[in-house]
């Protein structure tokens, strides 16, 4: 049985490197959608973004916590949870441009039958009356 385990948290090790090898790699090269190459701002936005399109049918890179419970990220990753420092639940989307407390926001993905876990904490800055903006002040995989 421990063969097993050792095997099962091997391959769960190397699909988180794979994934952060992934990340990086579409953060330096970007990621090529209808025909225009879109430019991720960091490494985080394959486990936290999604790319759609915003009013004008131009595809834009938007955080996954101001999307439909359902939607995925780029990488493929779901937000299981979004909570405060008082373990207050926040149901998804939240509202853009809205200041919240420090959040830690949970995602997930199942990859050959391993459960990969993300937890990112995250800022809500406001910079100016009518933008708040997202800082993540840690990002790690579950068990790190």
């Amino acid at each position: 049985m421990k063969l097993n385990s050792a095997y099962s948290y091997d391959l769960k090790k190397r699909l988180i490197e794979n994934e952060r090898a992934f990340s990086e790699s579409l953060y330096k090269s970007g990621i090529f959608s209808a025909d225009n190459r879109i430019m991720l701002n960091n490494k985080y936005e394959y486990f936290n973004s999604v790319i759609m399109e915003d009013n004008t049918d131009k595809a834009i890179v938007k955080r996954l916590i101001y999307s439909k419970e359902s939607k995925k990220s780029t990488g493929g990753f779901s937000i299981t949870a979004v909570k405060d420092q008082n373990s207050s639940i926040y149901n998804l989307p939240l509202k853009e441009n809205t200041m919240y407390p420090d959040l830690t926001i949970i995602y997930e993905k199942n990859i050959l039958n391993k459960n990969i876990s993300i937890l990112e904490n995250v800022k809500f800055i406001r910079k100016n009356n009518d933008e708040v903006i997202i800082e993540t002040s840690s990002f790690y995989f579950e068990g790190e």
